[in-house]
C-alpha cells in the first residue's frame, strides 16, 4: 500500500491536543477538515486507551461548520437522522448515506 493510501494518523494525548504523526507537529480540528478536503483519510485514535475517535472528531467537525452557519445538511435531514437512531430504519440508513455521497463523488 502506497504512503498516500494509508490513512493520515493523528494522535490525541492526554491533553486533548492531536498530534500529527506524518509532520510530527500539533493539529486542529480546522487542519483535520483540511485533510479531509484535500482527499486525505485519517484515523484519530486515543494514545492512552487506543480507542478510535475518527467518528467523534468528524462528528465535532461537522457541528461546528454547521453551527457557523455553513448549513450543508438540511433541517429535515438532521431531524431523520435523529429519528433513525430510535427506528427501524437504522440499519439502512448507513447504506443509503454511503452510496448517496458515493454518486456524488
Amino acid at each position: 500500500m502506497a504512503e498516500t493510501e494509508k490513512p493520515l494518523l493523528i494522535k490525541r494525548y492526554a491533553s486533548r491536543r492531536l498530534y500529527n504523526t506524518e509532520t510530527s507537529d500539533y493539529v486542529t480540528l480546522e487542519d483535520i477538515a483540511g485533510f479531509i478536503r484535500a482527499g486525505r483519510e485519517v484515523q484519530i485514535i486515543d494514545l492512552k486507551s487506543g480507542d478510535d475517535l475518527t467518528r467523534q472528531y468528524l462528528l465535532q467537525i461537522i457541528a461546528e461548520h454547521e453551527s457557523k452557519g455553513d448549513n450543508v445538511l438540511p433541517l429535515a435531514v438532521l431531524t431523520d437522522l435523529v429519528r433513525s437512531y430510535t427506528t427501524e430504519v437504522q440499519s439502512v440508513v448507513p447504506q443509503f448515506l454511503a452510496a448517496s455521497f458515493e454518486m456524488l463523488r
